[in-house]
């Protein structure tokens, strides 16, 4: 090239350089503008997803805590109700419920608004007797809930025993006379701390992120801050609603650090600017667009990396999610959608896209569906609706919530629509309503269900002018299976017996275990007529004795199981529950009386005999107390009419009813258990009369002979009572004589042995009493050191006209003496009987021919 060649191009270059130079400028710095704007829009698109994100999630953790563990109250309120206000075992009862609903601080009972029960009761002290509805904190909210029959979410309030907490409160009402009545709360404390913990709020700190969290008055207006991380929110914040019961609460999120300030972006232009200036110098230096191009490049992968990264944590989010979240429109059209469970799904996720719920649901599940996205079209959201769905032969429970998005490219409405798998909980609270109404080990109803049944049944009865019947079955020698062959074989055969029960009835029936080998069968809505009713009744009964006597097969044998059945019909009004129950109960104790393996139905006449019975034993039980017993002494004297001893006779002087003969308050006394105070009450009472007779010279050889019951003589500790007496009052034991019957040395007789021996060598005197009236028997009379046999006085009545009783007599004194045993005959009322007797060599005697009962005054009369 020659110079002047060269010269023109070194000129053109240095006037054309900074042209370059300002066009490279000018477009390097439109472009870098160009770019920092759109990446700092779609980093405030992306931040702005990212925090409605978080307030979603963390709205829809604490909705979800909330409503999880006030749920307890619906519980607490069946075991209110079942237990017609009353709920027995309630902390035991609490302390199941609390392994399922950990969070929750303590269970609550409240009638009429007062604390009377609470789980756990440590810490928890001071809250009994506190009035929800007249405290000035909590009246207005204790009575929302009253007055709307609705849960109401209290708070957040000062608790009473300290720190600040959320209340679910739940009213209760009790059916009462075909009227709801009030009857108080159930409630469910949460510490609002530890609630707000597990919500994970304390945790968006660290995000750089602020929030508050209000609660919403009538009108939507915040009325109280129940928690914030910083002093102020801005304007700009994601607002959430959270459903509570009966109110709602309102979460604003926002950065702690403004998302688009102007200050930055001028900072970010100044240095779109400067890399402009740096493009140009490098253009300058360099004169090359390709070295600006691959800067220009390198700036936009590395912003396209940030917002790849961004979109990957957004991903990682929504995969930490355990629930099912669709996009979908107001026709249910499925546009996007998420689930980190593929096991949940009815199709292949690739189907989803495009296709609606028309396509997937079941008709009932679908219904809900739609019903959820047209509420939230009305209201902006929706939550707590629950649909079933059958997948892979499993029922599985989902609750909804679905938010409604600002806006959707079709202009079509869009929602945001989670699906919750709420399988589990609902499992839990069926365990809870099956372990409080039905009998673990047959699965029948148990009592508390059946009362509740029984009632239904009365009401129906009123209602539709018809009857019911109560069929009481008891299992006839079910103890001697159940302790030969062990519990597990017993039950083994009460499961079985509850399959039978089942098949003999119909549906609308009830047939429930009551405890032991007790059950009862519930039959409903039978004819008005009370002829056909009974008919029906006896049917069922007889249909259920025959299922029983086939044979059960248990461990390979086979067993013949018999029953006893009472059954009592009942209309509406005509008695209590109990009283229906306890009448089918007595029916069945006449059966079991009148020989077992027998239907019998209710007698009134037994009913009055029962209520007397009962009278009585409550009686019984104040006669000690009160000093109500006295003894009266019947003499006994020698074939020569001389008083030898006298047998004491208890008395019993009601101070209402007056003088009460033994054969009506002894048989009680047997059936209650009363018999053995009142039997050491008598043992005692004899020995001091033997004392007072031992101070005067011609009364201290009498003997006194007292009746001994069985079960007062099966006492363990029985001989060292007899010890215990004789030491106190200091007597001679061969002037006490215990009267046994016959009946008791049949039913152990090595006891009997053992103990009869024991009281032979400490010299008292063994009377066999009633002889000849029970299971008479020689092997006894020459086993046991007995001394004296009694002839009834049934035989001795008759002795000068029955033929039959007069060779008894004879023949019991004969034997007697055979044995060298005394004979005394009681009952002897007139010389002629006698005089029989003392012919027959008849030891002593007993009888109203020789002086009624008296006191101890009026029979040492008949010495001096």
């Amino acid at each position: 090239m020659d110079r002047q060649t060269k010269s023109i191009v070194i000129k053109d270059r240095s006037t054309g350089t900074p042209y370059s130079v300002i066009v490279v400028f000018i477009v390097t710095a439109i472009v870098s503008m160009l770019i920092i704007w759109q990446v700092e829009s779609r980093n405030q698109d992306s931040r702005r997803s990212d925090l409605a994100l978080h307030a979603h999630n963390h709205a829809s953790l604490l909705e979800t805590l909330l409503n999880q563990s006030l749920s307890a109250n619906y519980a607490l309120a069946s075991l209110v109700r079942a237990g017609d206000g009353e709920v027995q075992h309630f902390s035991a009862i609490a302390a199941k419920l609390h392994q399922h609903y950990p969070i929750v601080s303590h269970f609550t009972l409240s009638p009429n608004g007062i604390v009377s029960e609470v789980y756990p009761l440590e810490g928890n002290e001071v809250s009994l007797g506190f009035n929800q509805l007249e405290d000035s904190i909590q009246n207005a909210e204790a009575l929302l809930a009253k007055e709307s029959g609705l849960m109401t979410l209290a708070g957040p309030v000062v608790l009473v025993q300290g720190g600040t907490g959320v209340i679910g409160r739940l009213p209760v009402f009790m059916d009462h006379n075909q009227e709801e009545k009030f009857w108080g709360f159930t409630n469910v404390t949460l510490r609002l701390g530890e609630l707000l913990r597990i919500a994970n709020l304390d945790t968006l700190s660290n995000q750089n992120i602020a929030y508050a969290l209000w609660k919403l008055s009538n009108d939507g207006a915040p009325s109280q801050l129940i928690s914030s991380n910083s002093e102020r929110i801005r304007s700009d914040s994601v607002d959430v609603i959270i459903n509570v019961p009966n109110g709602t609460w309102l979460l604003k999120v926002a950065p702690i650090h403004l998302i688009f300030e102007s200050g930055a972006l001028a900072l970010k232009l100044l240095l779109g600017l400067f890399i402009s200036s740096l493009a140009a110098l490098q253009t300058w230096l360099i004169i090359s667009l390709r070295h600006d191009r691959a800067f220009l490049e390198d700036r936009v992968t590395e912003r396209t990396n940030e917002i790849f990264q961004a979109e990957s944590q957004l991903r990682a989010t929504l995969d930490a999610i355990p629930d099912l979240l669709f996009e979908v429109d107001i026709k249910g059209t499925i546009h996007l959608f998420h689930s980190p469970k593929k096991e949940l799904l009815l199709a292949k996720p690739e189907d989803f896209i495009g296709h609606t719920f028309d396509d997937f649901l079941p008709d009932e599940a679908r219904v809900i569906c739609y019903s959820a996205l047209n509420e939230a079209n009305e209201k902006g959201f929706s939550s707590g609706k629950c649909y079933s769905l059958e997948i892979d032969n499993q029922c599985h429970w989902f609750e909804l919530s679905v938010s409604k998005k600002a806006a959707s490219p079709d202009n079509l409405p869009r929602f945001i629509l989670i699906s919750r798998d709420i399988t589990e909980r609902k499992t839990n609270a069926s365990s809870i309503e099956r372990l409080a109404f039905y009998d673990p080990l047959t699965g029948l109803p148990n009592r508390r269900l059946l009362l509740d049944r029984l009632q239904q049944a009365l009401a129906w009865n009123e209602r539709h002018e018809t009857k019911g019947a109560l069929l009481f079955i008891d299992l006839d020698n079910f103890k001697v299976i159940n302790d030969s062959l062990g519990h597990a074989v017993g039950d083994l055969l009460l499961e079985k017996v509850a399959i039978r029960l089942n098949a003999a009835i119909r549906k609308v029936d009830t047939a429930a275990r009551i405890g032991g080998d007790e059950f009862v069968i519930l039959l409903s809505d039978l004819p008005e007529d009370t002829h056909l009713t009974a008919l029906h009744a006896e049917r069922v009964a007889s249909k259920i004795a025959q299922l029983l006597r086939n044979p059960f097969t248990l461990l390979d044998n086979e067993y013949v199981v018999t029953s006893s059945i009472g059954i009592t019909l009942f209309t509406s009004g005509q008695a209590s529950l109990d009283e229906v129950l306890q009448r089918a109960d007595l029916a069945m104790y006449q059966a079991k009386n009148a020989g077992k393996n027998t239907i019998c139905f209710f007698d009134p006449a037994l009913q009055e005999q029962i209520d007397h019975n009962l009278e009585l034993s409550r009686g019984l039980r104040l006669a000690l107390d009160y000093n109500q017993f006295f003894l009266e002494f019947q003499p006994q004297v020698n074939r020569e009419g001389a008083l030898v001893g006298a047998e004491a006779l208890i008395r019993w002087r009601h101070p209402e009813l007056g003088l009460i003969p033994p054969n009506r308050f002894i048989p009680v006394a047997e059936e209650t258990g009363l018999i053995i105070p009142i039997g050491d009450w008598v043992l005692k009472n004899a020995c001091k009369q033997l004392h007072i007779w031992k101070s005067h010279s011609k009364a201290k050889h009498l003997t006194l002979s007292i009746n001994v019951s069985s079960r007062q003589f099966s006492q363990s500790n029985f001989v060292e009572q007899i010890k215990a007496c004789l030491n106190q009052y200091e007597i001679d034991p061969k002037c006490l004589e215990l009267e046994l019957t016959e009946s008791m040395l049949v039913k152990d007789q090595n006891d009997v042995i053992t103990k009869m021996l024991e009281l032979s060598k400490l010299g008292i005197q063994i009377s066999l009493d009633d002889f000849g009236t029970g299971y008479s028997s020689l092997t006894y009379l020459k086993r046991m050191p007995i001394k004296q046999l009694k002839i009834d006085q049934s035989f001795v009545k008759d002795i000068n006209m029955d033929l039959d009783s007069a060779n008894l007599c004879d023949a019991i004194i004969s034997l007697g003496h055979s044995l060298s045993l005394e004979v005394i005959a009681e009952g002897v009322e007139t010389l002629d009987q006698f005089e029989y007797l003392a012919q027959r060599n008849c030891d002593l005697f007993q009888g109203y021919y020789f002086g009624k009962p008296s006191s101890a005054d009026q029979l040492l009369k008949l010495i001096f």
